[in-house]
């Protein structure tokens, strides 16, 4: 959970940087000095549509930041040399319907020798848990799933609430359903700060969560 946490870490920097330059822009009304020394005031389209750009990284943290902690667990059962027999029964289901829906006959034979131990390899990764569709409420059921806390201070964090409207919007530029130009109207500046506040809380503590977790041992029988 190390490795997750730092590598949360770094894009959460990432975030924080954009908002910084953000807030200039929208919030402070800084204006681009050209090289001719000459100033040009950044355009209401421009202010709304690097708004709107917010939310694809704020959806691309959230969503980083649980396929590689969920990947965490399948690791740390195999460095622990945990065997299939000895893990959560909701953990077992979830890789016997990966190997079943992601693995050919042929390859399971091919890499697995001794089944309670090798099986575990076949977890399923990163791409296959998450497609644009993580917010809290798939957090929570993948929590209950694999048996770590999904409980946080609701009163810094919503109890992950912005995360479904980060989801939300998302999807909404990434399939074109609407122009980042009009997604930015939506929204000012310091809205956008409060969801990026309270979603980077919500997954600091989950993250904690499963931390204890996985030091717990949670995932056995």
């Amino acid at each position: 959970m190390e490795e997750v946490i730092v590598l949360f870490d770094s894009r959460k920097e990432e975030v924080n940087t954009y908002f910084e330059y953000v807030k200039e822009i929208v919030g402070n009304h800084a204006q681009l000095l050209l090289q001719d020394k000459s100033v040009k005031p950044f355009s209401l389209d421009f202010k709304n549509i690097i708004l709107a750009n917010s939310f694809l990284l704020l959806y691309n943290l959230v969503e980083s930041t649980f396929s590689n902690a969920i990947e965490a667990i399948y690791k740390t059962m195999i460095a622990e040399g945990c065997r299939y027999d000895a893990i959560q029964p909701n953990i077992q289901k979830e890789i016997i319907d990966n190997v079943r829906k992601n693995l050919n006959t042929n390859t399971f034979v091919e890499t697995v020798a001794d089944i309670a131990s090798d099986i575990l390899n076949h977890y399923p990764t990163p791409r296959q848990l998450f497609s644009g569709n993580i917010d809290q409420i798939e957090i929570k059921r993948f929590a209950q799933k694999y048996g770590f806390s999904f409980y946080t201070d609701a009163m810094i964090t919503r109890n992950g609430e912005p995360l479904k409207t980060i989801k939300n919007r998302r999807n909404d530029l990434a399939h074109g359903f609407v122009s980042f130009k009009h997604c930015g109207q939506d929204r000012t500046f310091s809205e956008m700060e409060i969801i990026k506040n309270q979603s980077i809380l919500y997954i600091e503590q989950i993250l904690n969560n499963m931390d204890v977790f996985l030091k717990n041992k949670g995932y056995l029988k």
